[in-house]
């Protein structure tokens, strides 16, 4: 019975192990938000990406991300929701649906690729605050 027991604890323990081994891949991640206006309005509901300038943050090729919300205000996220991205320094893309769910881009791709991206942030090894982005001028596509 004893015998059981133990290799009972053992096998736990080594499913436990191999549990916390599958997110070996994530890289640590640093709280951080931002705020985006177009036309001096918040750009509610864009999609704000950070793609790496150097290297992938890793294997994965993850990618920090979030969605702004009705005061101008995005949290990143990279695994779990609003975790914040890992450090280093990123190329800050756009993407404004029509609705969550749609593929448009209200902002018509046009700072959708790095070549076009609206800023350069750097996220620290600390909580982030990520200086506004202003884009003043802007032409955006209606609503579908």
């Amino acid at each position: 019975m004893l015998r059981h027991a133990i290799g009972f604890a053992v096998l736990s323990a080594m499913m436990i192990l191999a549990g916390c081994s599958q997110n070996s891949w994530q890289a640590t991640t640093y709280p951080a938000k931002g705020k985006l206006f177009v036309n001096g309005e918040p750009a509610t509901n864009v999609v704000v990406s950070l793609l790496p300038k150097e290297s992938a943050v890793d294997s994965r090729m993850s990618m920090p991300w979030g969605i702004v919300d009705e005061s101008g205000v995005y949290v990143l996220t990279t695994y779990s929701t609003y975790d914040g991205a890992p450090p280093g320094e990123y190329l800050v893309t756009l993407r404004w649906p029509s609705t969550p769910s749609s593929a448009d881009d209200r902002f018509n791709e046009a700072y959708f690729t790095p070549e076009r991206s609206v800023a350069t942030v750097v996220i620290e090894k600390s909580p982030n605050e990520i200086a506004d982005i202003n884009l003043n001028g802007i032409k955006v596509l209606p609503a579908k």
